[in-house]
């Protein structure tokens, strides 16, 4: 599955602006296409959203993408529906 997902994920990245949802089953490997395509959209110059349906999967992907890409400089902020206003104006700027 993950396999056939990276091959179509380059073509939409390289060919143009991807927009797209990776559905699959849990242990399928839906985060690292994810994260896969985060860093290629980085180097694509472009920003990315990765979106989970919890704050605690959201903190658990955010925390993830700290470790996967510690190396490169590139910023990686947590943005969750229990943050105050000032909190998300702070990460938008």
């Amino acid at each position: 599955y993950a396999d056939k997902l990276f091959i179509a994920l380059i073509g939409g990245l390289i060919r143009c602006h991807f927009s797209g949802i990776i559905i699959g089953d849990v242990g399928s490997g839906k985060t690292i296409v994810a994260t896969y395509a985060i860093s290629v959209n980085f180097l694509g110059g472009s920003q990315s959203a990765l979106m989970a349906p919890t704050e605690i999967l959201a903190e658990q992907h955010y925390n993830n993408c700290i470790d996967i890409f510690e190396d490169i400089d590139i910023k990686i902020e947590l943005l969750t529906g229990k943050m105050t206003k000032k909190e998300k104006e702070s990460i938008y700027k």
